[in-house]
């Protein structure tokens, strides 16, 4: 019995990501994210980036009350949602996004801009990344 005949389709795929939000639709209740996957076994990393284009879709329910989530573009976010569809080019026919119903939203923080940390500075000849 393989992998396969022990998945219960009666429940929906969940979606777990954490990125930043590359386009933001508030009137439209939708965000996209594009985080990157680390799977690079077969691919040049210097040629193409390897990302899992998501849109999420704000559903209307009382989970979120009055006010639905909507991040702002450059937010850092991480989600968990149920994967409800995925939307093709009609010209090219290739995945544009896949379509995640939002359940779960964690704003991230961001770093201070000016902050004052000590740092090792780099002697001659050293880099640090």
């Amino acid at each position: 019995m393989g992998a396969i005949e022990s998945v219960d389709a009666r429940h929906r795929p969940v979606v777990h990501v954490s990125g930043a939000v590359t386009d933001a639709m508030p009137a439209e209740c939708k965000f996209d994210l594009a985080p990157e996957q680390y799977v690079w076994l077969l691919r040049d990393w210097k040629q193409s980036k390897n990302t899992f284009p998501i849109r999420c879709v704000v559903k209307d329910s009382p989970r979120w009350g009055k006010k639905k989530p909507a991040p702002r573009r450059g937010s850092q976010v991480s989600i968990t949602g149920f994967l409800c569809g995925a939307a093709k080019n009609q010209t090219s026919g290739m995945l544009e996004h896949f379509e995640v119903e939002l359940e779960k939203i964690v704003y991230q923080s961001k770093a201070p801009i000016n902050a004052t940390t000590s740092s090792p500075s780099p002697s001659s000849g050293e880099r640090i990344l």
